[in-house]
């Protein structure tokens, strides 16, 4: 399997156009959608703020990797309840990875765990087509609100959620006060489907109570039968002593989630791993 290369990004805003927004006509009866249906709603600064995220999800912050799991582990159900209803266990497969990492903040180094869910998609069956609306921050963009149909990733607007959550939480002790510039989230969203992969990283100007979605090239990547979705989010500096009891903490957590997550839901094959830490 090709290996992502490293991307820089650009901090200009892009001018992009966005589908209207859709909106569903008022009707007595219940309709039954064969497939989803986008909706459009507006959004604000508190997708940048732990305090407005926690506000927003009623997740608390300790919590956000966990509910990032959840989310994730939903969407992907959802994707092979939509595309391969008959599918066996054979066809229709599910796996949690997730990867305790570090990187760089300033003169220290942050823990992070990077979070990746992939599903199967052995017809190739085309997803994410126009990645650009769903990480549109003055929108929601969803096939999940306002529909009459069952789902599992139920918030909808997780993707670009996650980007404020990892900004929230690298910036919540930083102090704005004696910097010349935004401290920004360095990890993007990575999207890995039929044959490519997409990057999406934060970019926010706090002056300008401003932020967007920057996009990086599609690159090729070998990556034709299945779909995976990867979101990194901090953790705990390696400062502190208490680091591994915080990342224990939260390995349990997913890790309970997904044993209770998968019973019930039959014709499906779900693993689940670690790495990078004992």
């Amino acid at each position: 399997m090709k290996s992502p290369s490293s991307t820089s990004f650009p901090v200009n805003k892009e001018n992009v156009n966005y589908p209207k927004k859709i909106t569903l006509r008022e009707s007595k009866i219940t309709p039954k959608w064969s497939t989803p249906i986008w909706t459009s709603t507006k959004q604000s600064m508190s997708y940048v703020t732990v305090g407005g995220i926690e506000s927003d999800t009623s997740w608390q912050e300790r919590d956000w990797p966990k509910e990032s799991s959840r989310e994730m582990l939903g969407n992907a159900w959802d994707s092979e309840q939509d595309d391969y209803p008959n599918g066996t266990k054979e066809i229709r497969k599910i796996a949690l990875n997730l990867k305790i990492d570090s990187i760089p903040d300033d003169e220290e180094k942050k823990i992070i765990i990077r979070i990746r869910v992939r599903n199967s998609n052995p017809d190739n069956i085309s997803v994410f087509e126009n990645i650009r609306p769903i990480f549109d921050f003055k929108q929601f963009h969803s096939t999940k609100r306002n529909q009459h149909r069952m789902v599992t990733g139920a918030l909808g607007d997780f993707l670009k959620r996650s980007l404020g959550m990892g900004y929230a939480s690298w910036t919540a002790n930083y102090s704005r006060e004696f910097s010349l510039t935004e401290k920004q989230w360095p990890e993007p969203v990575i999207i890995r489907h039929n044959g490519c992969e997409d990057k999406v990283f934060i970019h926010v100007e706090w002056n300008e109570q401003d932020y967007w979605p920057v996009f990086s090239d599609r690159i090729e990547y070998d990556a034709p039968d299945f779909t995976e979705v990867e979101v990194a989010l901090p953790i705990e500096s390696t400062g502190n002593i208490y680091w591994r009891e915080n990342v224990r903490r939260v390995l349990n957590q997913i890790e309970d989630y997904f044993k209770r997550n998968k019973i019930g839901k039959s014709n499906t094959e779900f693993t689940f791993s670690v790495k990078g830490f004992d």
